[in-house]
């Protein structure tokens, strides 16, 4: 896939994430033909940022099963336990079935030996006939995007027990063939379970960005080709590493990046310019188009300077992968079982047998992959038939000798395309499980001429780490340290045509909108000249459609609404003809879709404006007066302005005027132009296994997916509480069996009757209770330990009350030397606060004494009189009233504030000019500031003492 600079924060590959506080996480989804992964970026403190969700059995993949048995939706690996035995009611591959017609899945079927219960529903796709479990023998349909839904459900389950908060975004992994059709089923399945998918990252980029996050490619770029062969398709990826510079926070930093691209004729996206702006590449505008010159700098308008960038691509096999070479083993182990049994037996004719045949060929496969013999062995295979035998490595290459030279192609025609020698590549890395076939990586090494293939990434989670990257950089709120740039394009090249009265098949009707690897995300808009209602379909170019497509239309809309608005306004004066406007869009998943349509009418009317350049009799007059009056009429479309070539907007006039003038304002008649768009109704009208689902049905699936939940979790509550009432029956009955302490606190006879209440609802539960709710589990649990429980109870504080009582008195002998400390250390405690602290410790001491005596008088079969909670509390209050009187803090020492120098003032506000320091002045007062110094305050006649205490008195500062 095609890349453009979308640059973005990625993190180390041990990543250390920035954030805002938060409890936000999101998740990537790897979904495979047979496995699913699930990683998490979750920012919960404690908790690594990026790690792989593990499901119940502690496992990092999760079989992409769901099963239905006996009315119970079973997924992952309890649908995996009984697909052996229950092949028909196991559902998998349902990745390699969605978009694609019943036909085809039909044949998919039957070459896998899957014998599903399927029929054509309404838009041709296969719908699968499932048994409710109901009384009735009901029978339910469930299309692929629903089964699709009830994984991608369990996958954020998954998610969410792992970081225990809730995840509702996340990336979801797709192979790059997946075409229109797969990818819509996709978004919608992940709407059906709950899920917003952020987008829909092609396997190779999720790699890719694992491979490029902790590298640096400011030294050099690089090409990087990765090989991935899977459960069910095989593709090579060129992918070509390098750095630009960018500005953060006013610096220059390098960000990495990686692109792809397969048109050899458009060569663009640079390093360097010709004016040397090169810290501004990142606001570089590319346009894709032969005339290299509209590739301008937005600082300076300079033109690009085009380093050597070869063409990167993308090719794939989609229907070569593990499970067809399980295939081949699976026929060679049929056609020799038949062999042995003889009798014109065909084990193929049977689906358990063969269930059975295909778990174990998966098993010697993988054994082969490290031995050069290995052994197959399936009991009672049929008609109660042991079957084993074995194979050696040599054999199993030999069966698969056509495969080998096959798995060549992608990287074959990778190269061919991209123009690019062997030696070019810096490495080429493989991904998937079935790279680990050793005849395979042997061929790889042959054409590759290398002694060591890279096997740098984990084959199974490099995708589902690189995506959860790219999860990350599109959530709100996470900011990763690390940048890498990240192009992710369209696999396949997209065209639109038009249809309809009075329109030719031409260049103009029939336009190629997409060329294959435009970036992601795109919006394209596309103009008709038209007055009638049209139709639009958007399909593939022929060369290249995807898997399973015969035909290459996948989305029809009709436009309406054009022939009206024509009517409406043909007897205007039109300035231009009416012409239809299309906007289109390519989304981050890869999802082209037509968005709006609106109809664009110019009209051209002569109104009257006043004239310019007025002559006025007045001519005295202060500055004039401007007022500029726009044109508000309403109408019922939504009205465009356009300006006039002087600049003036059309529907504006300038209106001159000076209040003196008595003159009758002038006007003149001006051409005016105005432009109306009216929204056109689109309705989709795409038919065939392609279709979307409609509204009533997903609400109608959802509801259904959710009931489906609810039970799903009613059935776990159930299984735990069952698990508790049987562990607590048995941990019982072995406690009052074995350990003699019971015989202290409880009598014979309640011993005998508590076994026996346990004896009762153990036979319950393996008999009527086997089928019971969680309702009546908890019951008969209730009704245990409301016997039991006393019985515990005393049980307990056998031993606990003793070392509470042992706590407590240690605990009043040392609060005696704390007492006695405080008198020493702390002498400022107020004495009433300490009396109240050793009399509630004699009050604790004379309590306990007394109720320990009550306690040794009473039976140890009756209720405690003395419990150690009692004790503890007691304890505790005592401990908090001695920690407040401990920390009264001591108190600061008082400060001597300076004395006042105090004058008296005689009745009759005289001054006193022979007044000295021994004696009271009897006019104004003296006060002192702060510092010491002494002045004279004004008496209300304005005059004041001029004689000051020279002397001040000093005071010592604290």
């Amino acid at each position: 896939m095609s890349l453009l600079k979308l640059g973005f924060g990625l993190v180390l590959l041990l990543l250390s994430l920035n954030s805002i506080p938060s409890e936000s996480a999101v998740s990537s989804i790897d979904l495979g033909s047979e496995w699913i992964k699930v990683a998490v970026v979750n920012l919960k403190p404690g908790q690594t940022p990026i790690s792989i969700a593990i499901n119940e059995m502690s496992k990092r993949k999760t079989p992409a099963l769901v099963a239905f048995q006996s009315g119970t939706r079973l997924l992952g690996e309890e649908a995996l336990g009984i697909a052996a035995r229950y092949p028909d009611k196991v559902y998998s591959h349902l990745r390699d079935m969605l978009g694609k017609s019943y036909e085809k899945v039909k044949g998919f079927l039957e070459a896998m030996y899957l014998p599903y219960d399927v029929m054509k529903d309404s838009r041709g796709a296969v719908a699968f006939r499932v048994e409710d479990g109901d009384e009735g023998g009901n029978v339910g349909l469930y299309s692929v995007e629903e089964l699709l839904g009830m994984i991608l459900g369990f996958a954020g389950d998954l998610a969410e027990f792992h970081s225990k908060v809730v995840v509702k975004d996340a990336v979801v992994g797709v192979p790059a063939y997946f075409g229109q059709a797969e990818r819509r089923g996709l978004v919608q399945a992940a709407q059906l379970a709950g899920i917003n998918v952020l987008a829909l990252i092609n396997e190779h980029s999720g790699a890719a960005l694992q491979y490029g996050i902790d590298k640096d490619f400011s030294n050099g770029s690089r090409y990087v080709v990765f090989y991935d062969m899977g459960a069910s398709s095989t593709y090579a990826a060129l992918v070509y590493f390098s750095a630009y510079n960018a500005k953060e926070f006013g610096k220059t930093v390098s960000v990495n990046q990686f692109q792809e691209a397969v048109d050899p004729k458009k060569k663009y996206l640079t390093e360097k310019l010709h004016c040397g702006h090169s810290s501004y590449i990142k606001s570089v505008i590319v346009v894709a188009c032969s005339d290299l010159n509209r590739v301008i700098c937005v600082r300076c308008s300079s033109p690009l300077s085009y380093d050597s960038l070869n063409v990167k691509d993308v090719r794939w096999d989609p229907e070569l992968g593990g499970q067809t070479m399980e295939s081949r083993l699976v026929e060679y182990f049929a056609d020799e079982f038949n062999k042995q049994v003889g009798n014109g037996v065909d084990v193929r004719k049977f689906p358990k047998a063969m269930a059975k045949l295909k778990k174990q060929v998966k098993r010697t496969k993988e054994i082969l992959s490290a031995n050069t013999v290995a052994p197959i062995s399936v009991e009672s295979l049929y008609d109660d038939r042991d079957f084993r035998s074995t194979i050696t490595r040599e054999k199993f290459e030999e069966l698969c000798a056509d495969l080998w030279d096959r798995s060549l192609v992608p990287l074959k025609e990778v190269l061919k395309h991209s123009g690019l020698d062997l030696d070019e590549l810096y490495a080429v890395e493989l991904i998937g499980g079935a790279t680990r076939v050793p005849k395979l990586q042997a061929k790889l090494q042959e054409f590759l001429g290398k002694n060591e293939l890279d096997k740098h990434l984990d084959a199974d989670e490099a995708v589902v780490l690189g995506s959860s990257l790219h999860a990350a950089n599109l959530s709100d709120g996470i900011k990763l340290n690390r940048k890498l740039g990240m192009v992710d394009g369209s696999s396949y090249g997209l065209v639109v045509e038009l249809d309809g009265p009075d329109l030719l098949k031409d260049e103009s009707t029939r336009q190629l909108l997409v060329p294959r690897m435009r970036k992601l995300p795109s919006k394209m808009f596309r103009s008709i000249i038209h007055t009638k209602d049209f139709e639009v379909s958007l399909s593939y170019e022929p060369d290249l459609l995807p898997p399973g497509v015969t035909s290459p239309v996948f989305a029809q809309y009709s436009v309406s609404g054009l022939a009206d608005a024509s009517e409406k306004y043909s007897s205007r004066n039109l300035s231009s003809p009416i012409k239809a406007n299309l906007h289109l869009s390519l989304s981050r998943s890869g999802i082209l879709s037509l968005d709006r349509a609106d109809a664009v009418i110019e009209i051209s009317e002569w109104v009257e404006v006043p004239k310019k350049n007025l002559t006025v009799e007045n001519t005295t007059t202060t500055s004039p007066n401007i007022t500029l009056e726009t044109d508000t009429k309403n109408t019922t479309e939504e009205s465009d302005e356009k300006l006039n070539s002087d600049g003036v907007t059309d529907n504006t006039s300038i209106n001159v005027t000076e209040e003196p003038s008595t003159t009758e304002p002038i006007t003149e008649k001006k051409l005016k132009r105005r432009t109306f768009r009216v929204p056109l109704k689109i309705v989709e009208k795409t038919v065939g296994p392609g279709m979307p689902l409609s509204e009533e049905y997903l609400a109608q699936a959802k509801r259904k997916l959710e009931e489906l939940n609810e039970k799903d979790a009613e059935r776990r509550r159930t299984a735990e509480l069952k698990n508790t009432l049987e562990g607590y029956i048995y941990s019982t009955k072995e406690k009052l069996e074995t350990t003699e302490e019971f015989e202290k606190i409880s009598t014979d006879d309640e011993r005998k009757s508590f076994i026996e209440k346990l004896d009762e609802v153990q036979e319950w539960l393996y008999t009527d209770g086997e089928d019971a709710t969680a309702k009546e589990f908890q019951e008969r649990l209730d009704s245990l330990k409301a016997f039991g429980d006393p019985i515990f109870f005393r049980y307990k504080e056998l031993s606990a009350r003793p070392t509470a009582i042992e706590l407590a008195r240690k605990y009043i002998g040392e609060l005696q030397q704390i007492v006695q400390g405080w008198e020493t250390k702390k002498p400022w405690l107020p004495k009433d606060r300490v009396d109240e602290v050793v009399s509630d410790a004699d009050k604790l001491k004379s309590w306990l004494d007394e109720k320990e005596a009550e306690q040794k008088k009473a039976s140890g079969f009756s209720t405690p009189v003395l419990t150690s909670e009692e004790i503890y509390s007691k304890v505790l209050n005592l401990q908090d009233k001695v920690a407040s009187v401990n920390r009264i803090p001591k108190p600061k020492p008082k400060i001597e504030k300076p004395k006042k120098n105090k004058t008296e003032t005689s009745g009759d506000n005289t001054d006193s000019a022979d007044s000295t320091s021994g004696e009271t002045p009897e006019k104004g007062k003296q006060t002192t500031d702060s510092d010491g110094s002494a002045e004279e305050k004004i008496n209300p006649e304005g005059s004041a003492d001029e004689k000051a205490n020279p002397e001040p008195e000093v005071h010592d500062e604290l």
